[in-house]
């Protein structure tokens, strides 16, 4: 059965590390993520990993880890509007949250409540 390649990563970057690669297990084939062929010499592998395609697989990669690594580091403010699930207006400091946890207006939350004694999301019981 064909063994799948994949870059390790070393030092926060990906690159070609062909030590797990013996000579054996090219007998079985080894699948290139980048490209889905099977290479069944282990002569014929380093030649692949020159090409334009594998290189600019790996800078891909690199790129994605880079990318990932900032989105980790810094956070980003949320954008995130709450708006109440009964008039659909965004939410403000005048807010009531029922015992559930559901957040609405208080004056919508109010009404509501005149009319059915139930969160309108989840309708645990008030």
């Amino acid at each position: 059965m064909a063994s799948g390649y994949f870059p390790t990563c070393e030092n926060g970057e990906y690159g070609d590390n062909l030590k797990e690669y013996t000579k054996n297990i090219f007998s079985h084939g080894v699948i290139c993520g980048c490209s889905g062929k099977t290479y069944n010499k282990r002569n014929s592998f380093p030649a692949h990993l020159k090409s334009k395609k594998h290189i600019n697989w790996i800078k891909c990669l690199n790129h994605e880890l880079y990318e990932q690594k900032n989105q980790d580091e810094k956070p980003k403010p949320s954008k995130i509007v709450h708006s109440c699930i009964i008039c659909c207006d965004p939410l403000d400091n005048t807010a009531l949250s029922l015992p559930c946890a559901h957040t609405f207006h208080e004056k919508c939350i109010t009404d509501w409540l005149k009319i059915k004694s139930e969160c309108p999301i989840c309708k645990h019981r008030v």
